[in-house]
């Protein structure tokens, strides 16, 4: 127990902080889990979605995870609606997405990598990401 008046003040302030953020967490994890649930709808979605972007504003969670946790919701109502879960709709178009930008400067390196990727129709094996010439 601390015997200075700011050491106790720091005390309450931390046991009052800890409570609020373990609420908010646990109101958190329920929201997604309902969201993430077979037959959920596009309002609670978007309900975890807000908790989500609040708690990454206010502290409680960092906001790369939830960044990728409100993709993942999202991503889920997409893919539920189309019956594929977890796919994606065009191999090809993602190949293009990934190693040829619509914008900006494209190596001829990682060009040359992304033929042979769209025209094989599978990933190229990691010796040729570091050949030589």
């Amino acid at each position: 127990m601390p015997n200075i008046a700011s050491a106790k003040k720091n005390m309450r302030k931390s046991r009052a902080a800890q409570a609020r953020n373990r609420a908010q967490r646990s109101a958190l994890r329920t929201a997604l889990k309902k969201a993430k649930g077979e037959g959920a709808s596009a309002e609670v979605q978007t309900a975890a979605v807000t908790l989500l972007d609040r708690a990454a504003r206010k502290g409680l969670i960092p906001p790369q995870v939830a960044s990728r946790q409100a993709g993942r919701c999202k991503g889920l109502s997409s893919t539920l609606h189309e019956g594929r879960p977890g796919l994606a709709p065009d191999l090809n178009a993602k190949c293009e997405r990934r190693h040829m930008p619509a914008s900006g400067h494209v190596s001829p390196f990682a060009f040359r990598i992304a033929l042979s990727y769209i025209a094989a129709s599978s990933p190229p094996h990691r010796s040729q990401y570091h050949s030589v010439g």
